[in-house]
């Protein structure tokens, strides 16, 4: 038991100590949403992936930006789905639209969390090999997409029919 509770406090601490270190320069959120009307679960689907960016339901992008004397920014760019007449909805397909686009909104932060977390990097290494640390990160969007598969374990998903 006393192992358990020692484990606790450690992984408690842990935690604080990440969230103390959150990169705290200045860092730029642009939610752009595109316009979908269909009313049924396939209708949707098709239509985000016709006019999603990228042919996915949304997207997020980061950069992240230096001066030559380490000063960074972050700006993170988010591509939503939004219904242009959800009130049309059935109210259990409204249900679920609602619970997949805050589903997709955390999915697509946490990419744009990447970029806050490349700053972080390369804040602390006083701009020393941002690009690389940029590479790395890009590849951990990369392993989050393969690990959720895209969001999907998430709760990024709608009814079949």
């Amino acid at each position: 038991m006393r192992r358990v509770l020692t484990l606790v406090i450690f992984l408690a601490a842990a935690v604080q100590s990440a969230a103390a270190d959150i990169f705290d320069g200045q860092v730029t959120e642009d939610i752009l949403y595109y316009d979908v009307s269909a009313t049924t679960a396939w209708g949707l689907r098709k239509e985000m992936q016709r006019k999603g960016p990228k042919g996915y339901w949304g997207y997020a992008r980061w950069w992240v930006s230096w001066t030559s004397e380490c000063e960074i920014t972050v700006k993170q760019t988010i591509h939503m789905p939004r219904h242009r007449n959800p009130e049309e909805l059935t109210p259990e397909l409204r249900k679920r639209w609602d619970s997949m686009v805050a589903a997709l909104l955390r999915h697509e932060r946490q990419h744009a969390r990447h970029g806050e977390l490349a700053a972080q990097q390369i804040e602390a290494a006083n701009c020393v090999g941002a690009y690389e640390i940029i590479d790395r990160w890009a590849a951990q969007d990369k392993a989050y997409d393969l690990r959720t598969d895209h969001g999907r374990k998430e709760g990024v998903t709608l009814p079949q029919k």
